[in-house]
């Protein structure tokens, strides 16, 4: 899924900032969870970090599936959900993965989620970061049919606007 060059320079931002939320909220936990937690004290904080990184990194994904073609969209809408989707399910079955023991209370294993958590979303604002936008090239053949299509409206003496209006 891509979206033109000024949305996906806007939308990257506010993504990367809830990826490293997202990252930092685990290491939050990893640092000071104690043994016996309180929920309020130790839980709460990172929630509220992880959560608002979530939104922030969640709403550019749906605005940029938003602001496809109309031809585009519902397969935009389907990759965008086929990727939630699969990666919910694989992060699970990492995480029980990691979690399996004969004694599954332990806090050590609740860190082994927590640095899955905190790398996932770590690469995931990395990426954001160093992800180019994808903008067609001058002599590109996107170009050249956005450059016809004008030339061919301008020759029948209409113009995109003019045919709107009728």
């Amino acid at each position: 899924m891509t979206c033109s060059s000024s949305a996906g320079q806007t939308l990257k931002p506010p993504a990367a900032a809830g990826a490293a939320l997202v990252a930092s909220s685990a290491a939050y936990w990893l640092a000071v969870v104690p043994v016996r937690p309180s929920c309020v004290a130790a839980f709460l904080p990172g929630l509220i970090l992880g959560r608002a990184g979530a939104g922030l990194a969640q709403a550019p994904l749906f605005a940029a599936a938003s602001s496809l073609q109309a031809d585009r969209a519902t397969s935009g809408s389907a990759v965008l959900n086929v990727s939630r989707q699969l990666g919910s399910a694989v992060g699970v079955a990492l995480l029980v993965a990691l979690l399996a023991s004969p004694q599954p209370q332990s806090l050590a294993l609740f860190h082994r989620g927590w640095i899955l958590e905190a790398s996932a979303a770590a690469a995931a604002a990395l990426v954001l970061v160093l992800l180019r936008s994808r903008r067609p090239a001058r002599g590109s053949r996107q170009a050249a049919t956005i450059r016809t299509a004008g030339q061919l409206g301008a020759a029948q003496g209409t113009s995109a606007a003019s045919r709107i209006g009728n």
